[in-house]
């Protein structure tokens, strides 16, 4: 069991982000959670946490300003979701809570909108954390995002002439739990569709992990056939994804520009999970897996629905018909020899007629 959560935390203890984009390469305030004693690994940056039923804690994160300007940074909280890439994110984003979740991050955590650290100083931002008055196992998982307040950046790049959008943010992982007890994953495949990604044709499946624990190390062997038959039309095998607890998410096989045919199709995914040299399921030489899950479900493509993806798909090259109207030039020009050959025919036929009558 240790070691189940040594590798849980071993895995998400890079969830301080550094800023996607950067004009200078430093951010105007410094983050620095403050560790409490009840933290599951101190050697950590992010929040991993045992608490009681029903206890109440508060954290801290120290915000420091090194500029001649106060900084205004907006504070957020959000789930623990996974993306299309397999990929955990702790920040906001659009993907909705999964019908799973009993207790959200912000049920447990409370947390000002934003907060003012003054110029060539620093501030403590505090945040109240009130356990679930039920007892669970398992784990609540999320982030705290940190900000620069958009207005401010907006005024900053106008005094400065700059007209690149600069988004700097923070995000401190926030786990919290009541035990150590181990809970058994579970995958689910709720929904096969054909659905685009980037502008590209994809046939997409609902995965969902609704149980409070990660899915580490994942790997997925997927195989799209006709109903009925065993023939490979698509197939896709990716690896290095993990799936937060409880979340769904859209896992995406590729059709590489190929066009999308109607019909009737049959999914078949085999997903590996949680990797250890121990463990019971192999996916090939070397490499096993305490957990495996074969999930299987048909779906129909229908004629209007090919035709649209197909028609927006930039990778599928419009089909050359050069050939078509090749033939319909020859049949043309045929024809057209043909009528002169008659035309030519008959008046010769005249020209003979006539010499005979005055013969």
């Amino acid at each position: 069991m240790k070691k189940i959560f040594v590798l849980l935390l071993a895995l998400i203890s890079g969830l301080v982000i550094y800023p996607s984009v950067s004009q200078a390469g430093e951010f105007n305030f410094a983050v620095n959670p403050v560790i409490p004693e009840n933290q599951v690994d101190k050697s950590v940056s992010y929040f991993d946490l045992l608490l009681g039923e029903n206890q109440k804690q508060e954290l801290q994160v120290a915000l420091r300003n090194d500029t001649e300007q106060a900084v205004v940074v907006d504070v957020d909280l959000a789930n623990a979701t996974t993306n299309t890439n397999g990929v955990v994110e702790y920040s906001p984003n659009k993907i909705p809570a999964d019908p799973s979740l009993k207790h959200q991050l912000s049920d447990i955590a409370e947390a000002p909108k934003s907060i003012t650290v003054p110029a060539n100083g620093q501030t403590e931002l505090k945040i109240n954390l009130t356990m679930p008055d039920e007892s669970f196992s398992g784990v609540i998982a999320g982030g705290i995002t940190l900000s620069q307040h958009k207005e401010a950046e907006k005024e900053e790049s106008q005094a400065a002439g700059v007209s690149i959008k600069n988004e700097f943010s923070y995000v401190i992982g926030l786990v919290v739990r009541e035990n150590e007890q181990t809970v058994e994953p579970n995958l689910l495949l709720n929904d096969v569709r054909p659905d685009q990604l980037n502008a590209r044709n994809v046939i997409v499946s609902s995965l969902q992990n609704d149980q409070p624990t990660y899915i580490n190390q994942v790997a997925i062997d997927g195989i799209v056939t006709k109903q009925g038959n065993s023939k490979a039309l698509y197939k896709v095998n990716q690896s290095g994804m993990q799936i937060a607890p409880n979340s769904s998410f859209a896992f995406p096989l590729p059709l590489n520009g190929e066009k999308l045919e109607a019909g009737r199709y049959h999914m078949k995914l085999t997903v590996y999970g949680n990797k250890n040299e121990k463990g019971k399921y192999e996916q090939k030489v070397g490499e096993k897996f305490d957990h495996r899950w074969v999930l299987e479900k048909d779906f129909v493509v229908s004629e209007k629905t090919a035709d649209k993806l197909n028609k927006q798909d930039v990778t599928i090259k419009e089909e050359n018909n050069w050939w078509i109207y090749l033939l319909i030039g020859i049949i043309l020009l045929l024809l057209v020899l043909i009528v002169l050959l008659l035309i030519f025919l008959r008046k010769k036929k005249e020209e003979d007629n006539e010499k005979e009558k005055n013969s």
